[in-house]
């Protein structure tokens, strides 16, 4: 049958001529191997095998990436007004030789763990403030800062080298309100709206307050008003890093540990005055508006913050 016969051998001429074809024609058009193109694929079988080892170091640095914990505690600061509360602070002041008025520029709070020798500046960490008064405050600085103005930091990201009380050009955060040290404890506080800040482990014994960091323009960074005086005084200090009165006794501070700084203060017995006739009895520790035609000087002794 025609469907399951063998099919006839086509003539040997015709095979020949097929043979014949098939390589004058379709071999013919295909392309052949050239040396540029076996370098292509030589290179990227390479980058194909340098990308694969990569991939295993990436794979193998994962499998051995141990993280570094960094031990930290946490601090938040409190400033209580321990003042005589009077109901007519005008009128009573003068019998508490107290101010009528007493602000002061506060940028931020730190804890100190010692004090340098000679210059009876603070140390924080291993590192004297004496590295930080050109204006750079250090690492070891920022992680023992318990307490920052918002003025200061406004992008919350913690750092406060751009913040000053003056020269703008310089340092483009700057702190205008004033702190108001009249006011009571629950009042102070809404005022500074104080947060909680991550700082090192360690021991500490000093408290240090910061009122500006360069002040090259010798802005004021206090004011104040008591007695007589019919205005405010402003004056700025000798230095913008204060250490408050030390601690009754070292704190250690461990991993984990959350802090509560609280620092107390009285205006009593802060005003005096003096008669400028006898300028030898005024001690170097107060700070005085001189009244010339009345021949008097009306002076104030900061407050030891304890």
């Amino acid at each position: 049958m025609a469907a399951t016969g063998k099919r006839d051998a086509p003539p040997r001429s015709s095979r020949r001529s097929t043979r014949a074809d098939s390589v004058d024609g379709a071999d013919a058009d295909r392309p052949k191997p050239t040396p540029t193109g076996d370098l292509c694929l030589t290179l990227l079988l390479a980058l194909i095998c340098v990308g694969s080892i990569a991939f295993m170091s990436f794979v193998v640095s994962l499998a051995e990436f141990r993280p570094t914990i960094v031990p930290r505690a946490s601090a938040i600061v409190e400033l209580i007004n321990n003042t005589t509360q009077v109901d007519d602070v005008a009128t009573v002041a003068s019998e508490i030789n107290a101010p009528t008025e007493l602000k002061m520029k506060l940028l931020a709070i730190y804890l100190a763990n010692g004090i340098e020798l000679g210059s009876r500046l603070p140390v924080f960490g291993d590192v004297p403030l004496s590295s930080a008064l050109d204006g750079n405050l250090t690492s070891q600085m920022t992680e023992r800062r318990i307490y920052t103005n918002t003025e200061c930091d406004p992008d919350g990201d913690g750092e406060i080298g751009d913040c000053d009380i003056t020269t703008e050009w310089k340092f483009p955060n700057q702190v205008l309100r004033w702190l108001d040290l009249l006011l009571d404890s629950d009042a102070l506080m809404r005022e500074m709206n104080p947060y909680r800040h991550y700082i090192r482990p360690g021991e500490y014994r000093y408290v240090v307050l910061q009122t500006c960091l360069q002040n090259l323009q010798n802005g004021s960074n206090f004011a104040f008003q008591g007695g007589a005086m019919s205005r405010p005084f402003y004056f700025r200090t000798h230095g913008c890093f204060h250490i408050a009165t030390p601690l009754p006794e070292s704190i250690q501070v461990g991993d984990g540990d959350e802090l509560t700084v609280t620092l107390t203060y009285r205006l009593d017995e802060t005003i005096a005055t003096f008669s400028l006739s006898d300028n030898s009895s005024i001690s170097d520790e107060y700070t005085c508006y001189r009244n010339t035609a009345a021949r008097t000087a009306t002076c104030i002794f900061l407050p030891a913050f304890v």
